[in-house]
């Protein structure tokens, strides 16, 4: 079986959200939240939302392994301070993510 590269979906959809930003609205700048989505991201790679598998079907190990993964990035991604312009998408997204 080939591999299935659905993280990128994610990462993609997180860049999305923070370049749909306009500078200088809300509490974070345009910049800090990017830099903050991106630390997320590499983050919930890092434990278990890599949602890679090469050749073989996930574990149920895996797959709860990656549901905490996603919980905890929800959560985090929650916590940001989204610009206004933003907030409503950011709010959609956590909820997907959970």
């Amino acid at each position: 079986m080939m591999s299935r590269p659905v993280p990128h979906v994610i990462y993609i959809c997180l860049l999305v959200l923070a370049l749909g930003l306009s500078a200088g609205c809300g509490q974070l700048s345009r910049a800090d939240y990017i830099t903050s989505m991106q630390k997320i991201t590499r983050q919930m790679d890092a434990h278990g939302g890599d949602l890679t598998f090469a050749g073989s079907d996930p574990t149920p190990q895996e797959v709860r392994k990656q549901q905490r993964a996603f919980r905890t990035a929800a959560d985090r991604i929650e916590q940001l301070d989204a610009p206004s312009d933003i907030a409503k998408a950011q709010r959609r997204f956590v909820h997907a993510l959970r």
